[in-house]
Protein backbone atom coordinates (compact mmCIF):
# COMPACT_ATOMS: atom_id res chain seq x y z
CA UNK A 1 0.00 0.00 0.00
CA UNK A 2 1.47 3.20 -0.71
CA UNK A 3 0.09 6.43 1.16
CA UNK A 4 -0.10 9.43 -1.27
CA UNK A 5 -0.99 13.47 -0.20
CA UNK A 6 -3.26 14.57 -3.57
CA UNK A 7 -3.10 18.22 -3.82
CA UNK A 8 -6.15 19.57 -6.05
CA UNK A 9 -5.98 23.37 -7.76
CA UNK A 10 -8.23 25.45 -9.00
CA UNK A 11 -11.05 24.31 -10.64
CA UNK A 12 -10.32 20.57 -9.51
CA UNK A 13 -10.51 21.28 -5.79
CA UNK A 14 -13.89 23.18 -6.12
CA UNK A 15 -15.04 19.92 -7.61
CA UNK A 16 -12.97 18.10 -4.69
CA UNK A 17 -14.28 20.01 -1.81
CA UNK A 18 -11.05 19.83 -0.59
CA UNK A 19 -7.75 21.11 -1.20
CA UNK A 20 -5.84 18.42 -0.21
CA UNK A 21 -5.99 14.71 1.06
CA UNK A 22 -3.95 11.43 1.55
CA UNK A 23 -5.31 8.48 -0.44
CA UNK A 24 -4.33 5.16 0.03
CA UNK A 25 -3.37 3.37 -2.95
CA UNK A 26 -2.15 -0.02 -4.14
CA UNK A 27 1.67 -1.11 -4.49
CA UNK A 28 3.32 0.05 -7.68
CA UNK A 29 0.07 2.29 -8.35
CA UNK A 30 0.11 4.14 -11.51
CA UNK A 31 -0.71 7.82 -11.93
CA UNK A 32 -3.36 7.34 -14.80
CA UNK A 33 -4.98 4.77 -12.16
CA UNK A 34 -4.38 6.95 -9.38
CA UNK A 35 -6.46 9.57 -10.95
CA UNK A 36 -9.07 7.35 -11.66
CA UNK A 37 -9.84 6.47 -8.07
CA UNK A 38 -9.81 10.36 -7.39
CA UNK A 39 -12.54 10.36 -10.38
CA UNK A 40 -14.22 7.44 -8.24
CA UNK A 41 -14.01 9.36 -5.10
CA UNK A 42 -14.79 12.64 -6.23
CA UNK A 43 -17.25 11.69 -9.92
CA UNK A 44 -17.20 15.88 -10.76
CA UNK A 45 -12.97 14.97 -11.53
CA UNK A 46 -14.24 13.44 -14.40
CA UNK A 47 -15.56 16.49 -16.00
CA UNK A 48 -12.31 18.50 -15.19
CA UNK A 49 -9.84 15.25 -16.45
CA UNK A 50 -10.25 16.12 -20.44
CA UNK A 51 -7.19 18.71 -20.13
CA UNK A 52 -5.70 17.74 -16.68
CA UNK A 53 -2.43 17.56 -15.91
CA UNK A 54 -0.26 15.37 -12.97
CA UNK A 55 2.42 16.42 -11.47
CA UNK A 56 4.43 13.89 -8.46
CA UNK A 57 6.38 15.65 -6.19
CA UNK A 58 6.54 18.53 -8.02
CA UNK A 59 7.26 17.90 -11.69
CA UNK A 60 4.74 17.25 -14.65
CA UNK A 61 4.35 13.03 -14.83
CA UNK A 62 3.05 10.60 -17.68
CA UNK A 63 0.08 8.55 -16.63
CA UNK A 64 2.41 5.22 -16.51
CA UNK A 65 4.52 6.55 -13.66
CA UNK A 66 4.81 4.79 -11.03
CA UNK A 67 3.56 6.40 -7.19
CA UNK A 68 5.81 5.35 -4.29
CA UNK A 69 4.44 5.85 -0.56
CA UNK A 70 4.63 9.67 0.74
CA UNK A 71 4.86 10.11 -2.96
CA UNK A 72 2.61 13.77 -3.70
CA UNK A 73 0.12 14.06 -6.30
CA UNK A 74 -1.23 17.29 -7.82
CA UNK A 75 -4.02 17.51 -10.05
CA UNK A 76 -3.86 20.57 -11.97
CA UNK A 77 -6.91 21.87 -14.62
CA UNK A 78 -6.39 22.97 -17.87
CA UNK A 79 -6.15 26.81 -17.33
CA UNK A 80 -7.64 29.41 -19.58
CA UNK A 81 -6.54 32.99 -20.22
CA UNK A 82 -5.74 35.40 -22.44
Amino acid sequence: MARVKVLYWAQAREVASVAAETVALPAGCSVGAAFRALVESHPGLAAVGGGVQLAVNGELAEEDAVLSDGDELAVLPPVAGG
